[in-house]
C-alpha cells in the first residue's frame, strides 16, 4: 500500500490507508485510553493487535495508539499543511536548508501531529516508529525530497 497524503489531504480520514478492514486502521478509542497507559488504542485495521513496548524513552507496553486531530472536516489531521498548495511552497524553495526546513516544519511534522496527536504513537518523536504508518509517511517525505532534487539540480545535497 502507498499513501499519497497530498492527494488524500482533501479528506484524510477517508484515505484508503485508514480503512478499518484492509488498511492500517482508523483512530484510537479515546474512552479506552485510561486502560492503555493514557494512549487511545487502535481497535481496527491490520495492526489493531500490535503492542509496542516503548513509549518515548521508557518501557511502557501498550496497544498501538492514534489520537487524530479532528476539526469537523476542515483541516482534519492538520491536512492544510500537506495539501497541494503547501507542497508547492515547499517545492519552491531554492536551497537545501530552505527546502528541508519547509518540509520538516510543515508537511512532515503536521502528519505526525495530525495522526498521532498528543497521546498517539505517531505524535511523539521517539514512539512514532511504533506505528507502521510511520514508514509509509516517511516514504512520501523521501519521495518529496528526491523529486525536488531531480527537478532542480541546485538542491543536490550541499552537505551529507
Amino acid at each position: 500500500m502507498y499513501w499519497d497524503w497530498v492527494t488524500d489531504s482533501t479528506n484524510p480520514t477517508q484515505a484508503a490507508v485508514f480503512d478499518p478492514v484492509l488498511g492500517f486502521g482508523t483512530n484510537g478509542v479515546m474512552s479506552e485510553a485510561a486502560n492503555n497507559n493514557g494512549h487511545p488504542p487502535l481497535r481496527d485495521g491490520a495492526f489493531a493487535s500490535l503492542r509496542p513496548t516503548y513509549w518515548n524513552n521508557w518501557t511502557e507496553p501498550h496497544s498501538l495508539s492514534r489520537h487524530w486531530q479532528l476539526n469537523g472536516g476542515f483541516n482534519d489531521l492538520h491536512s492544510g499543511a500537506y495539501n497541494e498548495e503547501s507542497m508547492a511552497l515547499v517545492n519552491a524553495e531554492t536551497s537545501y536548508d530552505g527546502f528541508r526546513i519547509a518540509l520538516e516544519g510543515g508537511p512532515h511534522s503536521s502528519v505526525h501531529g495530525g495522526v498521532g496527536g498528543p497521546a498517539g504513537d505517531m505524535g511523539t518523536q521517539n514512539a512514532s516508529p511504533n506505528d507502521p504508518l510511520f514508514f509509509l509517511h516517511h516514504a512520501v517525505v523521501a519521495l518529496a525530497g528526491a523529486g525536488s532534487r531531480r527537478k532542480d539540480k541546485r538542491l543536490q545535497w550541499e552537505r551529507h
